[in-house]
This record gives structure tokens, sequence and C-alpha cells, in this order.
């Protein structure tokens, strides 16, 4: 396939044609990348900071056996890296105008000019052009603000953001635990605007190991957040996480104390892997006497307690209405189209593909354990 028609897969048919062998996560990296190295030269000088770990991480995901593999979900294949180019734009674009909204989209994240840079240069411009959703992207994006002189936080960019006239939605990830605060979580509860989302990695439920994984916090401290997020958010949030299963050292004992999180978070959904070594880290150096077999049992004890967990989330929305954001073609059948809650929950409904692009109010009308169904509502 083109450098094009690469670039224009969605994440989900990114991850089909991983999973086929189609193509590798290394190609779909450089893809990307080299349609953001024809954007303007800001953009092209921080992607030349981060294009080597884009292109590691897709390495490393390319390496992974088979069994690894399929022991991801299905979006897990595409590379974060990738999933990052990706943005939502509520007006249909084409390829060639496709360049610098993608580069605007990370710029955004970037924040070299500061929060006056972010808001002014950026988030202006993105919903003057039609923009819908504006994702800040980062690896840890609530450490933003730290560097700035006068210092601003990640909460009162957010709030910049928030207050700009216009109908569009706010989402960001990925937050660390250890930088997720009190004001974060308000800012989120009292912004319209501000998708109540949290994606809010755990990696493991027992201190043990998340000292051990240098974490810079413990299960309790993690689950305070969670419950003071839910008393601010109610059943408007959504939470997701990321667990790792077999971290070196990992007992079962141990293990079954993530599991023991995992049923006092609730998550909507988790993103799960099995761990493997990367070289260079300290963990790679550490003994690690489980096997992957048994690894791999592990990953099928928590994927069933998550799965019954989604199932139950999903079944508390039924009769529910929500605005959504309608992104694409749905799976459910050929007149379906998909859509996103403000809680990042997908919903998909009988549609025109007209209203993709737009900001619908759907019903839900079944909740399946990783989707809803639903009608639309006319007014």
């Amino acid at each position: 396939m083109s450098t094009t028609e690469l670039v224009k897969l969605s994440a989900a048919e990114m991850a089909a044609k991983i999973k086929a062998k189609e193509v590798s996560s290394r190609e779909l990296v450089e893809a990307h990348l080299a349609v953001i190295e024809s954007a303007e030269p800001s953009v092209k000088a921080f992607l030349k900071v981060s294009a080597d770990q884009a292109l590691e991480q897709a390495d490393a995901f390319d390496a992974k056996s088979d069994e690894d593999k399929a022991q991801m979900p299905e979006l897990a294949g595409v590379p974060i890296a990738i999933k990052d180019m990706i943005v939502t734009k509520g007006i249909e674009t084409t390829a060639a105008d496709a360049v610098p909204e993608t580069a605007y989209q990370l710029n955004v994240l970037v924040g070299i000019n500061g929060s006056n840079g972010v808001v002014d240069k950026y988030a202006k411009q993105l919903i003057a052009d039609g923009y819908k959703e504006i994702t800040l992207l980062g690896q840890n994006v609530n450490s933003y603000g730290k560097d700035l002189t006068p210092r601003v936080t990640f909460s009162q960019l957010l709030r910049q953001i928030n207050d700009l006239p216009g109908d569009f939605r706010i989402r960001f990830m990925t937050s660390h635990p250890k930088d997720c605060t009190k004001e974060l979580l308000d800012t989120m509860a009292e912004c319209p605007k501000v998708a109540k989302h949290l994606h809010l990695p755990f990696q493991c439920g027992n201190d043990r190991v998340l000292k051990a994984m240098n974490r810079g916090y413990t299960a309790g401290q993690y689950l305070e957040l969670v419950h003071y997020a839910k008393a601010k958010m109610g059943s408007a949030l959504s939470i997701t996480s990321d667990v790792i299963v077999g971290f070196p050292g990992e007992t079962y004992e141990e293990f079954q104390d993530t599991l023991s999180l995992v049923k006092a978070v609730g998550a909507t959904s988790l993103f799960t892997f099995i761990y493997s070594p990367r070289e260079g880290t300290p963990a790679a150096k550490m003994d690690d006497p489980v096997s992957h077999k048994e690894k791999a049992r592990w990953m099928a004890e928590l994927l069933a307690l998550q799965e019954q967990i989604s199932a139950e989330q999903m079944q508390l929305h039924r009769g529910e209405t929500f605005k959504c954001f309608v992104s694409g073609k749905g799976k459910l059948g050929d007149n379906y189209v998909a859509a996103r809650t403000d809680g990042n929950l997908i919903i998909e409904f009988e549609g025109d593909d007209s209203l993709i692009g737009s900001f619908q109010n759907v019903k839900v009308i079944e909740p399946l354990t990783y989707v809803l169904r639903g009608e639309l509502e006319r007014n």
C-alpha cells in the first residue's frame, strides 16, 4: 500500500492489517512520519524528537510473538504513536489538507510556546477549521506546564480551551497517577467541554511490584483518586486503564492484588499486556522466573474478570441518551454509523453517512459488552 493509503486507514483497519501480517507497525509509523515531515518546520522539529521513540515502539510490537499479540485488545496492535496522529474533524477532509491538520493536533500537545501559544495559535485555529474534538496527547499529559514561566498547570490549560466559543469537545491522554491531582479532576467535573473520560493507567495492584516498577504511588493512593473522581462526576465518568501482567518477580499472590484493584475500580475497559523485556531498562535485568505460559493463564483470568465488569458497566446505560460525536461507519450492520459518547463509549445506530462529523443525541437501546446499540433521537 502507498503512504497515502496507509495514513488514511482507521485505527481498527490498521490493527486488522497488522494482525493479518499485511503491514508491520514500523511501516505504519514510517508512513505517518513521512506525511508529518512535509508539515510546517516547527512541527518537524518536534517530531524529530519523538520519531525514534515511535519507531522503537513499533519495532517492539513487531518483535512480539503471535501468542503475545493474540492476547492484546483489537487496537493494542496500533502503536500509540500512530493513534496519536489520528485526528477527528467535523467536516470531510482530503488527503491533501490532512497534513497540517494532523500537525496541528500534535502541536497542541507540545506547548512549546506556553499555554497562550497552545490556545491562540492552535486551539482557536482548530475550532475555526471545523474540528469537533481536540485531543491533548502526551506520555504524561498532566505534567504539562511544570517547566513553563510563568507556570501554567494542565488544569488551567484545559479551562482556557474550555472557555473558547464553539461546539466542540476536549479529550486528553495519558495521565500518570503520580501527577493526577484533585485540581485536574475538579476541572473535568466543572468544564462542560472536557470529556468525562479518564485514562489512568495503574499497571499493577500490588504495592511491592509498583515500587519495583518505580511508579511513584500505591494501590491505595490510586484508588483514592478514583473514588474522588467518581464522587465529582458520578455515572458520567468513564475510567479506562492499562495493566501489565507478569512483571519480573511478580507472584501469583501479588497478581491477585491486581484483580482486587480491577474489581474496586470498575473500569469501562482495560488495555492489558503480558510483560516483555525491553533492552536497557532496569526491569530487563531482573529475575523473571514465571513462564510465559503461566503469565498467559493469569492474563486469561484478568480478561475474564474485566469482560464481566465491562458488561455490567454497559448495562447501566440502558435507556440513557448521550450527546455523541459521529465518527464513521459502524460494524453492527451496513446501515450503522459509529459514535463516541462524552465518556468515550462507542455507540452504534442506524443512520445516514451524512451524520458523520456531527454531534447527535443517541438513546441506548441495547448494551453489549464493549459497544452500545442505540437509536437516533430526532428533534
